[in-house]
């Protein structure tokens, strides 16, 4: 950047042509002083909005427990996701899948996947891995409670990506799904694409939990039985 050809120009600006700083050249260049400081301020908010906390692994600690540490990290704009209580599926035997909190993960762990084959074919239940898990802090956000016509049910916060074609690349903020759209559900028995019968809305001020995968997907359950394809 050439300083001193912009030093030029704003004195050229300011002045009028008998040499004279005017009253409305100072105050036109105020004004777009002032339009730049607004423009930084929300750039750093917008950033600021996309800081969570990482929770990883560090080793074994000296009783024999592996501890995690936590640090503060720009998530790019991670979809959130979830509360606490929501069950993530890490393997199955046949169709009973084992899952857990998704506050327990940490860095590195294997979960189930899943792996898409194209138009009316079912897809596959892989393995997966965690790429980074998000320990959001509480704050107030909005939730949606999602209700399949055979009566399972998931929530997470209405900006989440719900899977809802055969690809990753098929998705639905969960506040834009709408009866008649179909999710894949993982049960017990068997894997199935139902179809949204209804929906509602609500608020809660707690943390959440997000992580990104291997596969860009997951599977999630409010019950700890039907299992939820969802987006990373």
């Amino acid at each position: 950047m050439d300083i001193p050809k912009i030093k030029k120009k704003i004195t050229s600006f300011l002045l009028s042509e008998d040499g004279k700083i005017t009253k409305q050249s100072v105050m036109t260049m105020g004004a777009i002083l002032a339009s730049v400081g607004a423009l930084s301020i929300a750039s750093d908010n917008a950033a600021a909005s996309h800081l969570c906390t990482t929770t990883g692994t560090t080793g074994e600690g000296c009783n024999g427990t592996t501890s995690t540490t936590s640090t503060t990290t720009d998530c790019g704009g991670c979809s959130e996701c979830f509360r606490d209580e929501i069950m993530v599926a890490v393997s199955h035997n046949g169709n009973n899948i084992i899952g857990k909190k998704i506050s327990e993960f940490v860095n590195g762990e294997k979960i189930l996947g899943v792996k898409f084959y194209g138009t009316r074919q079912k897809p596959e239940l892989i393995e997966s891995q965690i790429i980074k898990m998000y320990n959001i802090p509480p704050s107030h956000r909005r939730f949606v409670s999602i209700v399949c016509d055979n009566g399972t049910q998931i929530e997470s916060t209405s900006s989440h990506l719900f899977i809802v074609g055969e690809s990753n690349e098929n998705v639905l903020l969960a506040a834009e799904l709408a009866a008649g759209n179909e999710l894949f559900v993982h049960a017990n028995s068997g894997s199935n694409w139902l179809k949204i019968a209804d929906k509602s809305f609500w608020d809660a001020h707690v943390p959440i939990y997000h992580l990104s995968t291997t596969t860009k997907n997951f599977l999630v359950s409010q019950d700890g039985v039907n299992y939820f394809l969802v987006h990373t």
